[in-house]
């Protein structure tokens, strides 16, 4: 049983999610989680919004963002997760340096501020599974190694699953390279918005952050409607 959400968005990820913090632990609640993790992107906008939610509900509050991590000219989401107050402070100042240098961080960045901070390997458009999914192996083993040296322990690989083509496969690949590199992993499902329903705004709004229209495919755009809080038992 998932017993805590680890990459979630709220509506201060500007398109990237939908529903507020408040929403979103309340809907976690409902379905019996312990813990939820803000993971909004370039941003902890949410989190004093996040601790009154959670304090009300009876959660463990994460305080956590996903920052941008710029490898050979491409950009990669990289959930980070503060294990204290010290932590929290890391992630800020890794923020402010991804905004002066417009909206990313390098590695040899990344590498000097990983003080209490976990860090997971991101999702469905993360380093680690955009580079096995293009056969970059060698490239995807750097990166890893990379941030292990760099976290030690506190790197997770992470598990998702959106009912996507080829999902299970993923997994099963994922699994075997944290192995294979002695990394332990985490289900962590990307949430962007609490209930199923809310998929079409969600979508809407990722268009609007886009620049297209609602009738213009793109590889961004769901699916389905898996990025909401998933039922835990399931």
């Amino acid at each position: 049983m998932l017993k805590a959400l680890l990459n979630t968005h709220s509506y201060f990820s500007f398109g990237a999610g939908c529903s507020s913090p408040r929403t979103l632990v309340k809907r976690a609640a409902e379905l019996g989680y312990e813990s939820i993790a803000l993971t909004d992107t370039l941003g902890v906008y949410g989190a004093v919004e996040l601790i009154a939610a959670c304090k009300e509900a009876g959660l463990i509050p994460i305080l956590g963002a996903t920052v941008s991590l710029e490898f050979e000219d491409r950009i990669y989401p990289l959930p980070l997760l503060a294990a204290s107050k010290r932590g929290y402070e890391t992630l800020n100042r890794l923020i402010t340096l991804a905004k002066e240098a417009e909206g990313s961080v390098t590695l040899s960045v990344l590498e000097a501020h990983t003080t209490d901070l976990h860090c997971l390997t991101g999702g469905r458009r993360g380093f680690l599974n955009t580079l096995l999914t293009e056969r970059k192996v060698s490239k995807a083993e750097y990166l890893l190694t990379a941030l292990k040296t760099a976290f030690k322990d506190r790197l997770w690989v992470q598990l998702f699953f959106d009912c996507y083509p080829w999902d299970m496969q993923r997994a099963t690949t994922l699994r075997r390279f944290a192995r294979e590199h002695k990394l332990s992993v985490v289900a962590a499902p990307e949430v962007r918005y609490a209930t199923p329903e809310l998929m079409p705004l969600h979508d809407t709004l990722l268009c609007g952050r886009l620049g297209i229209t609602l009738q213009t495919p793109h590889p961004e755009r769901p699916l389905n409607d898996c990025q909401a809080i998933p039922d835990p038992k399931s």
